[in-house]
This record gives C-alpha cells, structure tokens and sequence, in this order.
C-alpha cells in the first residue's frame, strides 16, 4: 500500500526530467575537464616548479649539524653571561674600594669635631703616635685628658662669673670655641651657656669661657652660686661629660 507522503515525493519521470539530468551531467564533465587543462597550463606548471624551486633551496640539517649549532649558542650565551658577572664584579670591587666601612662612620665623625693642632703640637702628636704602641698612646690620651681637667678645674675655682654675662668660649669643645653666648646659669665650676640658633645651652668649665660683656642690672642674679652637686643636663664637650 503506497502512504501519502511517498505519493508526494515520487515525481513522474518525462523527457523534461530526462534532459535536465542528462544537462547536470555535461555540465559535471565539463568542469572536471576544465580543471584537468588549468593543471597542464604552461602558467600553472612555472608556478609548481618555482614552489619546488623554493623547497629543494631549504637546507635540511642533519642531527649532528643541529647538535653542533646548538653548542655553538649555548657557548655565546655562557661567554655573554661571564661578562656581564665579570665587569659586575669589577663595578662592585671599585664601589667597595672607595666606600668607607660603615664602622668608621663615628670615627671619621669624631676626627671632624678634632680642633686644629698648632705645629708644636703636631710634631709632638706625629713622634707620640709613630714611635708608642697602640697601649702606650692609649695611655698617654689618657693623662693628658686628666692633667687638662686637672688644669680647667684649677683655672674655674678663681673664675667668678655672672648670669646673664655676654661670654666668648675659649677652651674646651672645638665646636663652640670663638662662639659667643650669654650665661643662663653659673654653678661653682661649672655654667650654661645659651647660643643664638640652639635650643639647648651649652655646659662648660667656668675656666673655658671669658667674659666680653658685663651683664644688664636686671639680670644680674641675686642668690649665690649652687654648687656643683647639681648634675648637668646638656654636657657640650666630652671633658664636661668627663666631669
């Protein structure tokens, strides 16, 4: 039994039919000939040679060519590599060379704060230094900086000073001598010396100051000197710290 939709898709077979196919068919063969003469063109064959051309010009590498071209690179990275560490090296060397060591900071610092020795003074020091041992200048430092407070103690017990005096400092810590300030305090043998500029006074012998200014009616002071049990709060040189 036929259904409908088979009914529906069978179409009646005519020479209408018959030709269309028969056309289909021309048209199929005609392209595959067309195809078969655009490959044995003389164009079509200069264009595969030139390609073939092209490909027999790559050079192919056999393995041991590859292995030896891949040595010879990894040998111009390794040269490339020594150099750069080779002038790093050398760039840090001549940095370290001319950089003083972090701990001689304080020393170089200390030896800026050093007042200047006359020349007396620096033939004594050069013969003291290249002729003692290390122990022997040691020692030698030491005496000195006692017999210097020896004398600076000595000196303040006959310095009557004032506050309020204008003074200039003469002895004692390098970094304020030629300064001139005015007196704040003055203990038995020791005062505070205020400078313009500095918020805290310096403290010095009454010996390392001299008087270059008397000082005003009103701030002349009107009890008596204390003593010097009174600890000092802002030493200015190392010989007042000493003290």
């Amino acid at each position: 039994m036929t259904t409908t939709n088979e009914t529906a898709n069978t179409a009646p077979v005519n020479d209408q039919t018959i030709a269309a196919m028969d056309a289909a068919v021309a048209a199929a063969k005609a392209r595959k000939d067309a195809k078969k003469a655009g490959a044995s063109a003389p164009g079509a064959e200069g264009a595969s040679t030139e390609t073939n051309a092209t490909a027999s010009k790559r050079k192919v590498f056999t393995p041991e060519e590859r292995a030896a071209k891949l040595a010879g690179i990894e040998a111009d990275r390794a040269a490339r590599k020594e150099k750069r560490t080779s002038e790093r090296t050398a760039k840090q060397a001549a940095t370290a060379a001319t950089r003083a060591p972090a701990h001689m900071k304080k020393v170089q610092k200390a030896a800026e704060a050093l007042g200047t020795l006359s020349e007396t003074a620096q033939a004594i020091f050069g013969e003291a230094t290249s002729s003692l041992s290390t122990a022997e200048v040691q020692a030698l430092a030491s005496h000195l900086q006692h017999h210097a407070r020896v004398q600076a103690t000595s000196a303040a017990l006959e310095v009557k000073l004032e506050v309020g005096q204008t003074v200039t400092i003469v002895t004692g810590d390098q970094r304020y001598i030629g300064k001139e300030g005015k007196l704040t305090k003055v203990n038995r043998l020791r005062c505070y010396v205020a400078f313009d500029g500095q918020d805290k006074p310096g403290y010095f012998f009454t010996s390392d100051v001299k008087v270059t200014a008397a000082a005003p009616a009103a701030e002349i002071a009107t009890e008596t000197p204390s003593t010097e049990s009174a600890a000092p709060e802002a030493p200015a040189s190392s010989d007042a710290a000493a003290a």
